[in-house]
């Protein structure tokens, strides 16, 4: 993070954990979840809306790594569907080679 208009590094993660405390619970009480919730935290303070986060270079980065850990998460949350006959035959061989 680099030194903003507004002051520093500093007040920028203030501003992103201010964003989180507040949208994060809200969208938890509206029963929408968290990660639209931090969607919505990062809608605000960005350039188009509230603007309090203009250098949008300075956080790319850190963003992507964000990208990353929403997509894994939503990996882990994404229920395992029974594939059929194909998921009995192909355990079944799995149990076989491993004996």
């Amino acid at each position: 993070m680099a030194a903003t208009a507004h002051g520093s590094a500093l007040f920028e993660a203030v501003v992103y954990l201010a964003a989180a405390l507040v949208c994060v619970p809200l969208f938890a009480r509206l029963k929408i979840g968290a990660i639209i919730g931090y969607l919505a935290a990062g809608l605000l303070i960005g350039p188009y809306v509230l603007g309090m986060v203009a250098d949008t270079g300075a956080v790319t980065g850190l963003a992507e790594l964000g990208v990353v850990m929403v997509m894994f998460v939503i990996g882990l949350s994404c229920v395992r569907r029974a594939s059929g006959p194909c998921e009995r035959t192909s355990s079944a061989s799995a149990r076989r080679r491993w004996r």
